[in-house]
């Protein structure tokens, strides 16, 4: 077990004469919440179109699940290469190097492409899709002290939720007009636009390890791995996140199609009923985060105010996942997906609050990006896995039933993780 040792990240380094102003800092935390707003709506896109997209190309339930499970084939080795090169490279570098991959690989599914040429594209788009929350997370960790952290983490992760909630009606609107290929189409030209603006105005904070005041030959260090693996916590938030992301992969491609076929909602309105899910993920969010902060501020707790409430909402959401089969259809059923199943995400802002809580400022990028590189497997497997459950069950509702339960069983594992072993007030480890 690694030692506690004092935080010192409360107060600008070396080098640095004044903290920029607030205004600067919401300013640059907005910018990359809209990367993840981009982000998740490029993540989500596939699962949108799934309909017509199946019915055109004559796609089984599991080859559609391959197809959605390929995005996420390098989706964790790409979160795990950019922890490696965040020992060498800057934040604001790594974010304009994902938007350039998003380009380049949604722009090709506007075309007539084979089931290799769409598989392709998938797993390209995954590897930049990967390391967007760890990196969006340290550029805002950059910009705020540490008592101050977690509502900032939690606007920015609203944004993965906003990014599905706004774009579902929206996209679905495009494809409903314009067909299902546009939807692309506008995603890739959107994506661009962000590049060019963070270009010209994005930057980390003074908080951050290319701000700290070091010469250019020190700004990183090598990541202490050992202590890293021997940390409870970090482990804790490892196992939470696998779940998490997990369900974040089930849920952006096969909710929809949960909503309409077992809840019997279709087409626009599936769009909307689908929004609406991922807006509870984004007000519980946005609530939660901020009572984090307050209640850190007041007890000076991490665990109290991020690890224990991240334990319990994992919890939530896997009893509203176990019992979804007892529900039926109707309003009940509705109600849960709507408002319980979104607990989930309100995690992952808190699991990577608590990993920048016991990792050194130094090696807080490659401890964010490894932890839910790591993580992020879980998703390696996850849509195809419930492509197979829905093919080989007698019909498709009890297929869709048995793959959200595991994916309740997942959180569920998560969450006894994170109250157990997680303790972040003691489990600092030292900077190497």
């Amino acid at each position: 077990m690694t030692v506690l040792t004092p935080k010192s990240e409360s107060q600008p380094g070396p080098g640095r004469t004044a903290v920029p102003s607030r205004a600067r800092a919401w300013a640059m935390t907005l910018l990359v919440t809209l990367f993840l707003f981009l982000n998740f709506a490029n993540k989500a896109s596939l699962g949108l179109v799934a309909e017509p997209f199946t019915r055109e190309l004559g796609l089984s339930n599991a080859e559609f699940g391959l197809i959605v499970g390929s995005t996420y084939f390098l989706f964790g080795a790409g979160t795990l290469a950019a922890g490696v090169l965040g020992s060498r490279v800057r934040t604001r570098w790594l974010l304009v190097a994902c938007v350039i991959g998003w380009v380049v690989t949604q722009a090709p599914m506007t075309l007539p492409l084979g089931l290799g040429g769409l598989m392709a594209c998938r797993v390209l788009l995954g590897a930049a899709l990967g390391p967007g929350p760890a990196l969006a997370s340290d550029v805002a960790y950059s910009w705020f002290p540490l008592e101050r952290r977690a509502f900032p983490g939690g606007i920015v992760m609203a944004g993965t939720s906003l990014g599905v909630a706004v774009s579902s009606p929206v996209l679905a609107w495009v494809m409903v007009e314009h067909g299902w290929r546009t939807v692309f189409a506008v995603l890739a030209v959107a994506s661009a636009g962000w590049a060019v603006v963070w270009l010209a105005v994005g930057r980390e904070g003074p908080f951050s390890v290319a701000e700290d005041g070091a010469a250019p030959g020190e700004r990183r260090e090598k990541p202490d791995y050992r202590a890293m693996f021997r940390s409870r916590t970090w482990i804790a938030c490892v196992i939470g996140l696998f779940g998490a992301s997990w369900t974040a992969a089930v849920v952006t491609n096969w909710l929809p199609t949960l909503i309409s076929r077992v809840l019997h909602v279709e087409g626009t309105a599936m769009g909307f009923v689908n929004g609406a899910a991922w807006t509870t993920d984004l007000c519980c969010t946005l609530t939660f985060c901020f009572l984090a902060d307050r209640a850190y501020r007041k007890k000076r707790s991490a665990r109290k105010a991020r690890s224990l409430p991240g334990g319990l909402l994992l919890l939530g959401s896997a009893v509203c996942m176990l019992a979804l089969p007892l529900l039926g259809d109707g309003a009940l059923a509705l109600g849960v997906v709507v408002l319980g199943f979104p607990l989930y995400g309100v995690f992952i802002p808190f699991g990577l609050a608590s990993i920048a809580e016991v990792a050194p400022v130094r090696q807080r990028s490659a401890a964010l990006l490894t932890g839910f590189g790591l993580g992020q497997l879980s998703a390696l497997i996850g849509p195809w896995l419930v492509g197979v459950l829905v093919d080989a069950a007698p019909d498709g509702n009890t297929g869709l039933y048995a793959a959200f339960a595991l994916t309740g069983a997942l959180l569920l594992v998560g969450a006894v993780a994170m109250l157990f072993l997680a303790r972040p007030d003691r489990d600092t480890w030292p900077a190497v």
